[in-house]
């Protein structure tokens, strides 16, 4: 109960410390027309209109031997 009222009261102390300068406005403005409708959500799978993405790689130019049992990369 007391840890409560503590944090209510620090809480408190807080808001008014950081509202100390700020000059909050007497009423709030609201829109003239109403928002749009929200667009709904697909509810089945989309396929996309590309097939699955293939890239070509570069040739590995890169040459690899053993050398006394250890990879060498030439």
């Amino acid at each position: 109960m007391a840890t409560n009222t503590i944090n209510k009261r620090q809480k408190r102390m807080d808001r008014e410390a950081f509202l100390q300068w700020t000059i909050l406005p007497d009423n709030i403005t609201t829109a003239f027309e109403p928002l749009l409708k929200a667009k709904s959500l697909l509810t089945q799978h989309f396929e996309h209109w590309h097939g699955p993405m293939t890239f070509t790689e570069p040739r590995n130019k890169e040459v690899c031997t053993l050398h006394n049992g250890r990879a060498v990369y030439a």
